[in-house]
């Protein structure tokens, strides 16, 4: 299953304390991803990465996370207690979603039972209605989220904000492009 990943990326995880997570904003796209994950304390290799349409070799990822946007962001007030794993943003459209949404999903395979949940950021359905349950999305979503055995029970859809106990942020496997999201080009 690992074969679906950049073999020359550093696969880390980040733990935090009472990290903010949002959903995915209205004006989200893959470019500039309006919610999801915010913490001050979080490295660049921990941020939602991608390439621009054309890399140049040597050139480092662009974070897609809009920082500017989630600072203006009031604190949570929702507390999700427990010990979560990060999933990222869930864009619907089925290339983004394979090529930028699962690559965090690794993590879930070295340790499922300490989770109580995984967390996904999906974008709005249409204009601001968000899905309330994983079986509202596309029938691929479950099936990738199977794929990699997370049961659906443990599927937490962020659609408001939340302020997460402990949270496991893993580095994405792979990026738009599959440039390895850490080493020499990110800083």
């Amino acid at each position: 299953m690992l074969g679906l990943f950049n073999k020359n990326c550093a696969l880390e995880t980040l733990e935090l304390e009472n990290a903010r997570v949002y959903p995915l904003y209205k004006a989200s796209s893959p470019v500039s991803v309006k919610g999801a994950l915010y913490h001050p304390d979080t490295p660049r290799k921990f941020e939602q990465l991608r390439e621009m349409r054309l890399p140049l070799p040597g050139k480092p990822l662009s974070v897609a996370t809009d920082k500017a946007f989630l600072q203006k962001q009031p604190i949570p007030r929702k507390k999700l207690d427990g010990h979560h794993l990060y999933a990222g943003p869930f864009f619907r459209h089925y290339g983004h979603f394979m090529a930028e949404s699962v690559h965090r999903l690794w993590a879930y395979l070295d340790a499922p039972d300490q989770y109580e949940g995984v967390l996904v950021c999906p974008q709005p359905l249409k204009g601001t209605q968000r899905a309330k349950k994983a079986d509202e999305l596309p029938a691929y979503f479950t099936a990738i989220m199977q794929y990699f055995g997370v049961p659906a029970d443990k599927v937490r859809l962020v659609n408001k904000p939340l302020l997460v106990e402990r949270l496991t942020v893993p580095t994405q496997a792979s990026t738009f492009g599959d440039t390895p999201p850490t080493g020499a080009t990110v800083s």
